[in-house]
Formats: structure tokens, sequence, C-alpha cells
């Protein structure tokens, strides 16, 4: 018996290693699409924008877009829920777009705001669902 659950995880060793995953985008510092350069340099200046403090965690594909959580472990996250326009002109370094807003991934709101978001998920019926932290408790939602 032991001698076949060694084979078995020789295999799946074996297996394993023979997959290669594709590197599609990469980031030597997460960057944000602002309304505009003077949005973005007010930001850098007011801290709300530490892009070495960005710590993409989560991704989900959707449709045409693909979602990534950075959650807010450190200050200078101006959004923790975010997406990539995957029909937009390749881009191998993609500036990721604040979903739904960056209105909506305002910290402090507590009422509609996002304050951190862990990991997230489309759903067959296209509901997003999302793990996070809102003001002082965890809990999962859908988001569409």
């Amino acid at each position: 018996m032991a001698a076949k659950f060694l084979v078995f995880c020789g295999l799946v060793s074996l297996a394993s290693a023979t997959i290669k995953l594709q590197e599609i985008f990469s980031w030597n510092v997460v960057d944000w699409n602002y309304p505009d350069q003077f949005s973005k340099q007010q930001a850098l200046r007011t801290g709300a924008l530490i892009p070495e403090n960005a710590l993409p965690v989560g991704i989900e594909r959707w449709r045409n877009k693909l979602f990534v959580s950075v959650p807010r472990w450190r200050s200078g996250i101006p959004a923790t829920l975010n997406y990539i326009p995957l029909d937009a002109p390749y881009e191998p370094s993609p500036k990721l777009t604040p979903y739904p807003s960056f209105e909506g991934n305002e910290l402090g709101n507590c009422q509609t705001g996002l304050t951190t978001v862990y990991r997230v998920k489309a759903d067959q019926c296209d509901r997003l669902w999302t793990t996070l932290q809102m003001c002082a408790r965890t809990r999962s939602m859908y988001l569409t």
C-alpha cells in the first residue's frame, strides 16, 4: 500500500512539474488609472498613493475583465478592488482601474465603500462575490 502511495505521489509531482504557467501581466510597482495627472500627483503628495505598498493577492476573470484585489495591509492603496480590461490593447504592466470607482473604494466610507477586499469570485449567474473587510467586520458579499 505504501509503495502505491509513493508511486501516486511521484506521478502527481511529475504531472505538476510539466504544467507551465504563462505570465501575462507583471509589475515592478502597481499603478492605477487616475482620471487625470493632477489627481495622481495629489494622491502621491498626500500619501493616498504609495505604489510600492501595493500587493495584489486575488484575481478572477469575468467576461472581458480581470479583477484584481489589493488589500489595504499598508497605507497608500487608493482602490482595493480593481480590474484590467482584457479587450484593451495589450500592456505588460497595465494600470489597475478601480471597481466600481475610486469613490466606491474610498477608505473610511463605511456605508458604501470597500475597505479591504481579499478575494474575489464570479459565479455562473454573473455575480461578483468578495471576501472583504468593511470597517470593523469581515464578511462576504456580492457586487453587481
